[in-house]
């Protein structure tokens, strides 16, 4: 389960690289997932 996480979070973190204001959001599903 938690390699799994870690793989969204880590699409994510690419596309924060690829654009800077979708960097909040992803955090925010960090979290959301680290609660989950």
């Amino acid at each position: 389960m938690r390699l799994l996480l870690r793989s969204c979070s880590n699409e994510l973190e690419k596309g924060t690289q690829a654009r800077r204001d979708i960097h909040e959001e992803s955090s925010e599903l960090s979290t959301l997932f680290v609660d989950i």
